[in-house]
């Protein structure tokens, strides 16, 4: 509910940007970009999403727990009294396939909240191989899905300084470096799968385990070709 409360605020700061920049208002556009309202609310939202994956790995964990401690009952179960062990093992198939269908469920909720999100989202692990896109990143990268799972970011992710034209330091080395979260250096251009370029903005933020150990990191960004060329104009 929370995300979907700052996904609706962030759609709503969008439209007003955009229909001020359509009505001719680029001044008043630009200066509703500059509030950082817009960066705020994803940083709430990223900040959600990142307490919903430290959840989901604490249940996973837990499952795990679970599952080891059955099995070492059942063996144990089955030295004993064979048919204390069968009925254990059943027991134990019950809660394999019940905890699965609830990781997968939740699984599922949050690949469709990611999909609901305006903005471009890739998740890596910490060796910067890509885990996830949602729509919106294939939309802005060229890159579907299927094809960039398990490749590198700096294959798919491509991004140099729109002035000088030199390639800026992958999000992931920044962020295993800062540990932190971290912002994409200003007039950045991602080249596209098929060559063509297009101005981003936004962050990175490591994605941690329960422990506080970086196992990858997630990077929200976007289109913003429609602010650089209100700035262009502006200039």
């Amino acid at each position: 509910a929370d995300i979907e409360q700052s996904a609706r605020i962030k759609m709503e700061e969008l439209a007003r940007t955009i229909t001020l920049h359509d009505t001719g208002q680029s001044q008043a556009a630009l200066q509703v970009v500059l509030t950082d309202e817009g960066k705020s609310t994803m940083d709430r939202i990223r900040q959600l999403t990142e307490q919903m994956q430290a959840q989901e790995s604490k249940h996973y964990e837990e499952y795990l727990s679970r599952e080891r401690s059955a099995r070492t009952l059942s063996l144990w179960s089955g030295a004993t009294v064979s048919i204390l062990a069968i009925a254990l093992l059943a027991l134990l198939g019950f809660i394999v396939r019940r905890d699965t269908a609830k990781v997968r469920a939740s699984e599922e909720h949050l690949a469709i909240t990611l999909r609901s999100i305006g903005d471009a989202v890739i998740a890596t692990d910490a060796r910067g191989l890509i885990t996830l896109m949602n729509p919106i990143a294939e939309a802005v990268t060229g890159w579907p899905a299927a094809d960039a799972r398990g490749a590198s970011l700096d294959a798919v992710f491509r991004i140099i300084n729109e002035d000088t034209r030199i390639t800026v330091e992958s999000p992931v080395a920044k962020v295993l470096g800062e540990g932190g979260i971290v912002g994409l250096a200003n007039h950045t251009l991602l080249i596209r799968r098929d060559g063509s370029e297009v101005a981003i903005e936004d962050s990175g933020a490591p994605i941690q385990d329960r422990d506080g150990s970086i196992i990858g990191v997630v990077l929200v960004f976007r289109d913003a070709s429609r602010e650089r060329a209100a700035e262009r104009a502006l200039r």
